[in-house]
């Protein structure tokens, strides 16, 4: 399943991301028609906040409108609704362009940017939030 994340759940983009989900992420000069033409070309489900553009675009792409606030509250309704599989750091994407990332001995290097990754201290918080959207 592939996403497109408004500006106003860009945060939870990422996180789809790092969830190993393929989220591109709307970049706030995009208009609502541009956002929806790329929701359709590329047949991305559209994640939005904003009920009045969900309202408008769930009569062309297929669209799903957060009743949640918040990051994790978002990423725990998307994963509940689609009963989606987290599987980090196995298919975990690039959360800076969404390319993917390829193993290096002790870090990844994502293949479009060259954005390099590692297992620091903040993997830590990374799970405990794959763990809370989980439950």
């Amino acid at each position: 399943m592939k996403f497109l994340a408004d500006v106003m759940v860009a945060r939870l983009g990422r996180w789809l991301r790092l969830f190993g989900y393929d989220t591109a992420i709307a970049n706030g000069r995009q208009s609502d028609d541009e956002i929806l033409a790329i929701a359709k070309k590329e047949n991305r489900l559209l994640l939005t906040r904003d009920k009045v553009f969900y309202q408008r675009a769930r009569k062309a792409v297929k669209a799903h409108y957060f009743v949640s606030r918040g990051a994790k509250a978002e990423l725990r309704e998307i994963v509940k609704t689609l009963k989606l599989e987290i599987d980090f750091p196995k298919k975990t994407r690039c959360s800076v362009c969404n390319g993917t990332l390829k193993k290096m001995s002790d870090f990844w290097v994502c293949n479009s940017c060259k954005q390099t990754y590692w297992a620091g201290s903040h993997w830590a918080r990374i799970r405990a939030t794959m763990e809370a959207v989980k439950r």
